[in-house]
């Protein structure tokens, strides 16, 4: 790739940049991995191109473009672009081998129309989505007494059957947008078991059960870039008709967990799972709120669910 084609492919001014090998590893595994993204060139910009893997250091791009020494990737991620630069190290029929050198992000404008809310236009039609803070955070199911009760229960339950120093988490998904280990879960609808993380012939699926990788896991840790002290570890999801992950019982600990205390953690998702759909307070996937003003009278925004919740309160 030449200068003059990396010049006119990638904006100068007003651009972020880093050559941090832990940041540009996390960035591609959250923003440019199992997705459609975008291939920058003087001549040409393809929409086709995906990365097919990424392991130690190296991205397995395939894509519809000749041959080039250097390409610059380019994903578009809540208005932000990203570019990540890469050298060509092998290239075959339609899948080049590239070791990522350096990630540029020329952050997005504000688009939306900001509104100043105060007591003179409150009742104005541009401003009449407003609500109380408190009833906003409800809406994306961020409090839900009932739904939390059920959530230590199921934490005093794991406790008590399961007589190992454990850590246990719980956690919700509350926006569009899923965290690693959710994205890792949901990919391959598979749950995490790992009975010693630093011996990968100890792994163990059993003919009942199946979990991710040991190889996937470890790509996971790395990306997470965790630093708690812990041997074992279960990680099973949350699920809305066995398609869509909205959360996760993590436990972890100090000693050897074993195909039982597996079937516990299940078990007690299983109930947990159950009872957040029946109750309806799963967490709106939706929300893609942007806050347009805050004031004393509320807060307005606009979100996909705003006149169903809307019409909830307004009633």
């Amino acid at each position: 790739m030449n200068q003059g084609m990396t010049s006119a492919a990638v904006p100068q001014s007003n651009v972020l940049t880093t050559s941090d090998a832990n940041r540009i590893e996390r960035i591609i595994t959250e923003l440019f991995l199992d997705r459609q993204i975008s291939i920058l060139s003087a001549q040409a910009r393809s929409s086709s191109a995906r990365i097919r893997d990424y392991q130690q250091n190296r991205i397995e791009l395939v894509h519809s473009l000749e041959r080039q020494q250097a390409y610059i990737l380019m994903v578009d991620h809540n208005g932000h672009d990203f570019f990540l630069k890469c050298r060509t190290l092998e290239h075959g029929d339609q899948v080049s081998i590239l070791q990522p050198e350096r990630i540029l992000i020329k952050p997005g404008q504000r688009r939306e129309v900001r509104h100043r809310i105060d007591e003179n236009n409150a009742d104005q039609a541009q401003v009449r989505n407003i609500m109380l803070y408190g009833d906003f955070l409800k809406s994306f199911a961020v409090l839900q007494p009932k739904r939390d009760k059920q959530i230590r229960i199921s934490e005093v339950a794991l406790r008590e059957i399961m007589p190992l120093d454990i850590h246990v988490e719980f956690v919700l998904r509350k926006s569009a947008h899923m965290n690693l280990r959710m994205r890792s879960m949901s990919r391959q609808q598979l749950p995490i078991f790992v009975p010693d993380k630093n011996n990968p012939g100890n792994w163990y699926g059993g003919d009942e059960y199946t979990f991710i990788t040991f190889q996937d896991y470890e790509k996971l840790m790395r990306s997470e870039e965790r630093n708690r002290n812990f041997l074992s570890e279960i990680c099973e999801p949350l699920r809305y008709k066995d398609e869509i992950t909205f959360g996760y019982v993590q436990v972890t600990s100090l000693e050897n967990l074993n195909i039982g205390h597996y079937k516990v953690v299940q078990h007690v998702a299983r109930q947990l799972e159950s009872f957040i759909i029946k109750n309806q307070q799963i967490p709106v996937l939706k929300s893609a709120g942007q806050v347009v003003d805050v004031s004393r009278n509320g807060l307005a925004f606009t979100h996909p669910m705003q006149k169903d919740i809307f019409q909830k309160y307004q009633n």
